[in-house]
């Protein structure tokens, strides 16, 4: 056996293009939508201020493009629930940190006091 017959053989085992009579064609806009998405929340700088809202805001936003696809077009139960289930805990963790980052007021007289003992 040659390399040129091993290097086949490897091909031939590891790529699914052989295992692929037909390829299914391709999925709907609504999908590579959502994968555009979670590839632009993937590269926010995390040294942005408002890096955490961002990217779940974005996380939020191909959940909603994912569930449309599984709904719409996959019609498949596994992703919308995945989807849905991904969606909330994106939503609970985005309102958390958006409770977190509020301004807090202060009545004067408290502020006057925060400030002489900070």
């Amino acid at each position: 056996m040659g390399w040129d017959e091993n290097a086949t053989a490897v091909i031939e085992r590891f790529l699914p293009a052989t295992y692929c009579p037909e390829w299914r064609p391709v999925q709907n806009f609504t999908y590579h939508f959502s994968m555009l998405i979670f590839l632009a929340a993937s590269a926010v700088p995390y040294t942005k201020k408002y890096y955490v809202l961002l990217l779940k805001g974005l996380y939020i936003l191909a959940c909603i493009m994912m569930l449309m696809w599984g709904t719409c077009y996959w019609c498949t139960k596994d992703i919308v629930m995945w989807s849905v289930l991904y969606l909330g805990q994106n939503v609970v963790q985005f309102l958390y940190v958006l409770y977190s980052q509020r301004t807090v007021k202060l009545p004067p007289d408290l502020e006057e006091l925060y400030c002489e003992v900070d």
